[in-house]
């Protein structure tokens, strides 16, 4: 045996993961090594985690510069203790000496507002980032070609290179808006120059994945959802949403997949990169499809998961699809989504049968996506909805109605009210839903009261941490282990005969709270909510506000 020791943070490190991800690999599999004796369960011997690390290989897409395809998670954890690769992890920032890539980028577009709105070149900014992640060499040629072409010119010669990438594609690239004239000529070179500087990926031939530039794409994304504001904000989930979603449904390599609202695709990448971190080298592929509410958000997803190396299938018109949900008869494992929280769903009428619990009311489509979403479960299929808080405890009739009957029916395990302000374009808090197929309701619901969690990535948006998002994934599955306990002020089991005596409530806040709620209060209800919902369109029209004068300033700089 080895006289080195390493800690779960140097096995990170040294494999070039995140530290949830070796969290998780010690959580989730029996055969990951035990710690040593008299280190207090902190410390490992280093070769039986190489070894154990031999049978995981690292993803095309993750691949470092010099690294060739079936490379493993252990061949790099001993290249990395050798001292003989000392590069970034995928996620760090490269280390410049100027401006970053993406600051560099987003000066571009701000100065774009001479002549432009920023936000109608921000499309074409990411769609060049996706030509030059799956096509390297063509977006070379591309490069090559419109330095030496009249700057009108620009956009013509891209969408011919844009059109032979997507000949060669598996799925469906549509033409992305290309700026026209000098300034859009303008605007293309200089955007082509600076993504240039990326380092290609590994691999051969024309499609190589460039991992800088799949790390680039959602640094983009995010920038771009605040440089757009409430625009931006309606298909766009913080990742460390993301993450806590797909900490508790837990995909699995093999199964099928499926975000009935994707966005920008940031829900599906998310699942695919924790199953790639789980899974052996000998996993079976895991099928993924989505559908988005626009022509646009569906060309962003699509080019999101392909920069991910992920050539999934993505359509236009969620909208449509929920409303005639039981017409396409597809079952998925696993399902994933987050629907804008104050759309209308207008004609409801489905296709088929009708709805399972209830028809939901017209003027709010919360129970709508809950109600598809369980409709298009497998039989023992697992789902996460991110929905406003309101449809926890709402007293409307149809939605108090189908929401008991979804609780009489068992297929709601868990429910967490989430901190506030996580979303830039609004203030509306918001709850995740666990749904599941195959229990009963005599178990209860798990109700977590993530509120106090969080902290401030700026003046105005919070953020779950690692150690929030661990909190809440680890308590849910503790809770699907039957070894749950509950935790006064943030965590506990709930039956069903408390649940019926609240009019099926599903708000923690009502019963985490270390002093019970009493019944005088909850008769107050209805002016709380008046209230509530007022404070909230203040918090959203301030947050709008902030964001506007920041942008404002930051051209003007």
């Amino acid at each position: 045996m080895s006289t080195e020791r390493v800690s779960l943070a140097d096995v990170a490190r040294r494999a070039g993961v995140q530290r949830p991800a070796a969290s998780n690999w010690k959580r989730r599999h029996s055969d990951f090594p035990h710690p040593l004796a008299g280190t207090g369960g902190e410390l490992y011997d280093p070769t039986e985690i190489a070894a154990w690390l031999d049978a995981r290989r690292i993803p095309v897409n993750a691949l470092r510069s010099g690294e060739k395809p079936g490379t493993t998670f252990g061949d790099r954890f001993r290249e990395t203790a050798a001292g003989t690769r000392v590069v970034p992890t995928r996620r760090e920032p490269t280390v410049m000496s100027g401006p970053s890539p993406a600051e560099e980028l987003m000066r571009i577009l701000a100065g774009v507002r001479d002549f432009a709105d920023p936000a109608d070149y921000a499309e074409t900014l990411l769609a060049l980032l996706c030509f030059l992640a799956v096509d390297p060499d063509g977006f070379a040629r591309f490069r090559e070609a419109v330095r030496d072409a009249p700057l009108p010119a620009a956009g013509e010669l891209f969408l011919r290179a844009w059109d032979g990438m997507s000949r060669r594609s598996t799925v469906r690239l549509d033409d992305p808006p290309v700026p026209r004239g000098a300034d859009g000529g303008r605007v293309l070179v200089a955007i082509a120059e600076v993504l240039a500087g990326l380092r290609p990926g590994a691999g051969g031939g024309s499609r190589r994945v460039s991992p800088e530039a799949a790390s680039l794409y959602e640094r983009l994304l995010d920038q771009v959802a605040d440089m757009e504001g409430h625009r931006g904000g309606e298909f766009h989930t913080p990742r460390s949403v993301v993450r806590t979603m797909v900490e508790m449904v837990t995909p699995a390599a093999g199964e099928r997949i499926h975000d009935p609202c994707c966005g920008t695709g940031g829900m599906l990448v998310g699942v695919i990169e924790h199953v790639r971190t789980a899974a052996l080298a000998s996993a079976p592929p895991t099928e993924v499809t989505g559908a988005s509410l626009t022509e646009r958000g569906r060309r962003l997803a699509v080019m999101n998961l392909l920069v991910h190396g992920v050539p999934a299938d993505i359509r236009a018109g969620a909208l449509e699809e929920v409303r005639g949900w039981s017409g396409r008869g597809e079952r998925f494992d696993v399902v994933v989504t987050n629907p804008p929280f104050t759309m209308t769903l207008g004609d409801r009428t489905p296709l088929g049968h009708g709805w399972p619990y209830g028809d939901p009311p017209s003027r709010s489509a919360n129970f709508a996506w809950l109600q598809s979403v369980l409709a298009t479960l497998s039989d023992h299929g697992r789902a996460a909805v991110v929905t406003a808080n309101g449809a926890t405890f709402s007293r409307q009739r149809a939605e108090q109605a189908i929401r008991a009957a979804m609780v009489e029916d068992g297929v709601v395990d868990c429910v967490v009210a989430l901190p506030s302000a996580l979303f830039r374009s609004t203030a509306i808090p918001v709850s995740l839903w666990i749904l599941r197929k195959g229990r009963t309701a005599d178990e209860g619901v798990l109700l977590i009261d993530a509120g106090g969690l969080g902290g401030m990535r700026s003046r105005i948006v919070r953020t779950l941490g690692d150690d929030d998002v661990c909190r809440i994934s680890e308590t849910y599955r503790r809770w699907r282990q039957h070894r749950f306990d509950d935790e006064p002020g943030f965590a506990r089991r709930v039956l069903l005969d408390e649940l019926r005596a609240q009019g099926h409530s599903l708000s923690p806040p009502t019963y985490v709270a270390s002093v019970p709620v009493q019944a005088d209060v909850l008769s107050t209800r209805g002016e709380v909510d008046r209230l509530r919902h007022e404070l909230t369109h203040l918090h959203a029209r301030s947050a709008e506000i902030d964001t506007a004068i920041e942008w404002w300033l930051g051209g003007e700089r």
